[in-house]
């Protein structure tokens, strides 16, 4: 099982790093790249997954904050999995006409496959160790998140980001733009909806994830142990 793990993770490492680095020599790199919620995730799991990789291939057991980590980031990576491929890539698709900006392969890595190997490895591979008072702690990256790049648009003249008509913006989502769809704008056109609605959905959407995987990662654990 340990070898498997040892494969599933490295893999994660290899396929986030690829990822990136396709992304920064692509023809249609962002001049913030670093900023995006993806490309932080991204970073985080193969970090952490990297972590693990060296606890089992210097035999050592893998320490419990690690593993709390792990969680942590694994909800990060699978929040990026989730909200490009929902809610992301019909915006691209409706602006250039077609999948080909959605799924090139340096975005089909860190949104894909990434995150789905990411979440394999910690559903399969780790040891239910957290406590339930741990199982919202996935909040903290996106939270964390969302308080940076609220943070920096303040800042008077900074603009970061480009929109996908190249246009200069404060934000990289549009679910983040407070400046044009205000905080508490309701609209049935989710391209308009307020932020602060978008943050309550957040936190249920986070809180919703975390359940789901602790719920999955509990049931597996104890198939495994009969």
């Amino acid at each position: 099982m340990k070898k498997w793990r040892i494969t599933c993770n490295l893999a994660v490492v290899f396929c986030a790093i690829l990822g990136i680095v396709l992304n920064y020599l692509g023809p249609n790199t962002p001049k913030s790249t670093l900023l995006y919620y993806t490309i932080q995730s991204n970073i985080l799991i193969a970090i952490i997954c990297a972590i693990v990789s060296g606890y089992d291939l210097a035999k050592k057991s893998v320490p419990n904050f690690v593993y709390l980590v792990k969680y942590i980031f694994t909800i990060a990576i699978t929040i990026t999995g989730v909200v490009f491929n929902l809610i992301l890539v019909p915006q691209l698709v409706e602006h250039y006409g077609s999948f080909s900006r959605a799924y090139g392969l340096s975005s089909t890595l860190v949104h894909v496959v990434t995150p789905v190997l990411g979440l394999i490895s910690y559903l399969l591979f780790d040891k239910n160790v957290l406590k339930k008072k741990f199982d919202f702690y996935g909040i903290i990256v996106p939270l964390s998140y969302f308080s940076l790049i609220i943070g920096l648009s303040t800042i008077k003249n900074l603009y970061l980001f480009d929109t996908l008509d190249g246009a200069p913006t404060k934000f990289p989502y549009f679910f983040l733009n407070y400046i044009e769809n205000g905080w508490f704008t309701l609209s049935s056109n989710i391209y308009e909806l307020g932020t602060f609605y978008w943050f309550i959905i957040m936190i249920i959407f986070v809180a919703l994830i975390s359940v789901i995987i602790r719920f999955g990662q509990r049931k597996l654990t104890s198939w495994q142990s009969v």
